[in-house]
């Protein structure tokens, strides 16, 4: 734009307010858009998937072992038959909730040449050893998932954190290990961004990730001087929770948008909960879970990430922790390879979400317009971002979805308290 600058200094300010106004509308131009796959995956999300309830699952040996090939394979998390028999078996019902159908699955991924990816840590382990489950009970134990290509339909990557830790995070927290093994794995698996790329070669329809149980305040201890290394403190919880969001903010998000930018869902799986917060038999780190996935959801909604907000229906099946078995203190997995196991659970809640990219169908507009949810530490609020029009980038710049709210506002922050936000968040 050329503009001669006129001699009045009122005519000075006006050309250049116009200016200013033309970069920012220029500058939200050139944001990339979510793409159509992740934007049908939203759109028609049914609020109510994950506002469902627990009912008695009718007698047809819901607990028994569907998939014994699996479970040989993979037998941590095995939960004993006689233990699982004196419990009351429980099916969570959900309006939109889809059971998972490994025929249609498999056929629509191979005649669409996609793929899936589960990353993270054993959680994301376990959901996707459900979904191979699942696939042995209806198609047989000897069932190959390639696709055209030859390249696995369903895949685990490990990366424990998602991603490389930014140097503000590093410059103030320094990641321990208690072992040669563990120093190998940390050193492999902890901040492999690889994925990323794997996603992308194997033409990913969507990615499945979920981090939080390794960032435990005595995995991490703070920086001092180098010659008192081996005197530095465990860090606190509070500057784990700040590397938490500073990393998610900084790393992941970086990601998330390489993977859009190739046509790649990314649906985010809670973490936790891990126990019971009434009896506390679990790691106190474990109640910083829920302040993980709110941290999450206010960074990675706005983008188009889809959610999978699980933490608080979960609470209430606590008891199908594997420790309720092993009399442990594995208040973090659970009991696995049976019809009504929480990690099948998931299988199902995913499929459904997958499921509306093929059909494209969100049913009445009340229940397939949902407004993405920013979780404060108390009850959830919803920040107007109405899904519906889906103008993500512009609806989270001005309002509170990216800068957190309070329940039942739907105003917009002013610039400079949004500004006191950002860099307050900033600092350790």
């Amino acid at each position: 734009m050329h503009c001669k600058l006129p001699a009045s200094r009122p005519r000075v300010l006006g050309c250049l307010a116009t200016m200013v106004v033309l970069v920012f509308l220029t500058s939200l131009a050139m944001v990339p858009a979510v793409p159509e796959p992740t934007r049908m995956l939203v759109e028609n999300i049914s609020d109510s998937l994950f506002s469902g309830s627990w009912h008695p699952a009718p007698a047809t040996g819901g607990e028994r072992i569907v998939c014994p090939a699996q479970a040989k394979y993979r037998p941590l998390h095995l939960c004993s038959s006689s233990r699982l028999g004196r419990e009351q078996h429980l099916e969570y019902r959900a309006h939109g909730l889809q059971h998972f159908d490994a025929k249609e699955f498999v056929t629509r991924l191979r005649a669409t040449n996609r793929t899936l990816l589960f990353v993270g840590d054993s959680l994301a382990e376990q959901h996707f050893n459900a979904m191979m489950c699942l696939v042995e009970e209806q198609l047989g134990a000897k069932t190959t998932l390639k696709n055209r290509q030859g390249k696995p339909l369903v895949s685990l990557r490990w990366s424990y954190y998602l991603g490389k830790f930014p140097q503000v995070v590093t410059d103030h927290v320094e990641l321990r290990a208690f072992s040669a093994d563990e120093r190998q794995r940390l050193g492999e698996a902890a901040e492999d961004e690889s994925w990323v790329q794997y996603a992308i070669d194997t033409n990913a329809e969507a990615v499945v990730i979920g981090t939080g149980a390794w960032f435990s305040h005595w995995r991490f201890r703070e920086r001092g001087t180098p010659c008192t290394h081996d005197a530095w403190p465990t860090a606190s919880m509070k500057i784990v929770g700040k590397a938490f969001g500073i990393h998610i903010r900084l790393s992941l998000k970086p990601l998330v948008l390489k993977l859009h930018t190739h046509g790649i869902a990314v649906v985010w799986r809670d973490v936790g909960p891990a126990g019971d917060n009434h009896e506390m038999k679990y790691s106190a780190d474990y109640a910083a879970f829920k302040k993980f996935n709110n941290i999450a959801y206010r960074e990675l909604a706005p983008l188009g990430v889809v959610m999978m907000p699980t933490f608080d229906l979960l609470a209430q099946r606590w008891r199908r922790h594997v420790a309720e078995d092993f009399k442990g203190h594995d208040y973090l997995h659970w009991c696995s390879y049976t019809k009504y196991s929480i990690p099948v659970l998931w299988v199902h809640m995913l499929y459904s979400l997958m499921h509306n990219i093929k059909a494209g169908e969100g049913g009445d507009t009340a229940d397939s317009a949902m407004a993405v949810r920013a979780r404060g530490d108390g009850d959830r609020c919803r920040c107007g971002w109405n899904l519906t029009a889906f103008s993500p980038w512009k609806d989270s710049f001005f309002c509170g979805t990216l800068w957190g709210c309070t329940q039942n506002d739907n105003s917009c922050a002013s610039a400079a308290a949004r500004k006191a936000t950002a860099e307050q968040r900033l600092i350790f």
